[in-house]
């Protein structure tokens, strides 16, 4: 189940009146959720984790959010079922995305926009110091 808040201090407060039970996030749900009210836990396992991929492997007993207890942060993307998927803040501190009843695979892969931009930038100045180097440019 989920709640929405209006700003991520708001979550981490009303969390912790829910003690686990909600997932309290700061956007809108994807318009196909519709809480039912099973609160029963869901079967999910962690098949792989390194600095910046992570894999889960859940059967959601209904629709919900399957929250991954790492710190929300820019430049994560997720993948369910290979198809791109929104991530949520969860209560204020950690990343979730909405899965539909039955079997996924969710996939968070940390790419910051930031990191591709700085590999552009020194591939542009290496290619610039040949270029120097060879006598084809001149300063």
């Amino acid at each position: 189940n989920a709640a929405q808040a209006a700003s991520a201090e708001e979550a981490e407060a009303r969390a912790l009146e829910f003690s686990g039970e909600k997932a309290v996030i700061e956007k809108e749900p994807p318009k196909w959720f519709k809480p039912s009210g099973n609160l029963s836990p869901d079967l999910a396992a962690i098949t792989k984790y390194s600095h910046n991929a992570v894999t889960v492997e859940t059967n959601a007993l209904s629709d919900g959010v399957l929250v991954l207890n790492d710190m929300f942060y820019p430049g994560w993307k997720a993948y369910v079922d290979g198809e791109a998927a929104l991530i949520y803040r969860v209560n204020g501190l950690v990343r979730g995305v909405f899965v539909k009843k039955g079997a996924h695979t969710a996939v968070f892969r940390y790419s910051p926009a930031s990191f591709k931009a700085g590999a552009l930038l020194s591939f542009l100045a290496v290619l610039a110091c040949l270029a120097i180097g060879s006598g084809k440019i001149r300063i």
